[in-house]
């Protein structure tokens, strides 16, 4: 059985519907400190590659001081 399956029928009101590959994303685009670090950590053998797994909301101010998500 797979884990995420095992783990929907145990708790009912969760839920398990990711991949460990999204864990990986989740876990590069936690850690702090460089694009370079996060490379070194994930094992990917360019900066862009790792590039594609920051999934950061970026927030900016507009004019009249309101933040807004790009």
């Amino acid at each position: 059985m797979k884990p995420n399956k095992a783990a929907s029928e145990k708790h009912l009101s969760l839920s398990f519907d990711f991949t460990f590959h999204d864990l990986k994303v989740k876990g590069i685009a936690a850690l702090s400190g460089s694009l370079y670090d996060q490379q070194a950590v994930s094992g990917h053998k360019n900066v862009r590659q790792t590039a594609r797994y920051d999934r950061k909301i970026a927030v900016v101010t507009v004019f009249g001081g309101q933040n807004r998500v790009k």
